[in-house]
Formats: C-alpha cells, structure tokens, sequence
C-alpha cells in the first residue's frame, strides 16, 4: 500500500490503531529527520567530490595562468625598460606584439 501525503498514513493510523497514533508520528518524524540527514550528507559528498574539487583545480589553474602572465608582463615591462624591441620581447615572453605594445604605453 502507499500513500501520497503523510496525513492519509496518519489517518489511516488512527482509525484502525488510536492507540499507537503518537508512536507513528514519532516514528514519522524520525524517519523524516534521518532522511533529511542522509540527503545534507549525500549533498554534500557529491559537492566535495564533483564541484568543490572542481573548482578548486580551477581555480588553481586560472590562478597559475593569471601569476605566468602577470609574470611575463613584468619581464615585458623591463625589457622594454632595457630598450629590447617590441617585436623580439613577444617572441621571447610568450605575449603578443599587441600586448607589449599595450605595456610599452603604460
């Protein structure tokens, strides 16, 4: 037999058995509570295994990404500093011409 909505359990419960209709709510509210429990803990293992690892390696990496740029554009900075043409220091850093170019007017 199953049913929709607790209160038909309920109900049900409390016609046939009037007696034993606090212990069912009890137990309802057990029930209830660990499934509530069990589904915080399954969220969060699926958030530790799936986004939180996830974004973190991201993060990671657009972060290592974003300190080798900005390490390239200082090295572009001091170059042009040290009067190295725009041309030699992009094919030497890794930046484009565009981009040196962009430092040199800064």
């Amino acid at each position: 037999m199953k049913f929709d909505r607790v209160e038909e359990f309920v109900k049900l419960v409390s016609e046939y058995l009037p007696e034993a209709e606090d212990d069912v709510m009890t137990l309802i509210e057990q029930f209830s509570q660990q499934r509530y429990m069990r589904g915080i803990a399954e969220g969060e293992a699926r958030g530790k295994a799936f986004g939180r690892n996830e974004g973190r390696t991201e993060g990671r990496t657009e972060g290592i990404a974003e300190g080798e740029t900005s390490a390239m554009k200082a090295i572009a900075k001091r170059m042009l500093a040290q009067g190295h043409s725009a041309h030699d220091i992009a094919n030497l850093v890794g930046l484009n011409k565009a981009e040196v170019e962009r430092i040199q007017t800064t």
